[in-house]
């Protein structure tokens, strides 16, 4: 019976090890260091990426850019949404089906690399990278 206990305890460890090793990556939002976008709300964060809006602050243009398939995407959407990107993507399913507008369009197949060499070019831009990936040439936005 003490071998049996020593074992199960070693699998529920084992399981939050592996658990632990494979969560996703921490997603930060992003804007160019020429930005006049200092910080939005995480309601104003959801809008732009539903495309309700295109200003933010004082009529500031905003542009959102979209990740391709992966970790860093499904992280943004789950942190900042509450849903996967496969929930988003039938969301946008949906609206397109309705003859609405379509969904942001995608940064290259580098992801983080092509988010920011993006931002870099589009100053009025907005994305979301892995924050490992964090440069000087990019603001991190504090979603309140």
């Amino acid at each position: 019976m003490n071998l049996f206990k020593k074992i199960i305890f070693v699998w529920i460890i084992l399981k939050f090890v592996v658990s632990y090793a494979q969560a996703e990556p921490d997603v930060v939002v992003v804007v160019s260091q020429k930005s006049n976008i200092m910080t939005i709300s995480a309601s104003e964060l959801k809008l732009i990426y539903y495309k309700k809006i295109r200003q933010v602050g004082d009529k500031v243009s905003v542009e959102p850019r979209d990740q391709a398939e992966g970790e860093v995407k499904e992280a943004f959407y789950q942190s900042f949404f509450g849903r996967g990107a496969d929930q988003i993507k039938n969301f946008w399913m949906i609206q397109v089906f309705r003859g609405r507008e379509g969904p942001p369009a995608f940064v290259g197949s580098e992801n983080d690399r092509a988010m920011i060499n993006w931002l870099l070019k589009n100053p009025n831009a907005i994305g979301y990278i892995n924050k490992n990936q964090v440069s000087s040439t990019v603001r991190v936005l504090d979603i309140k």
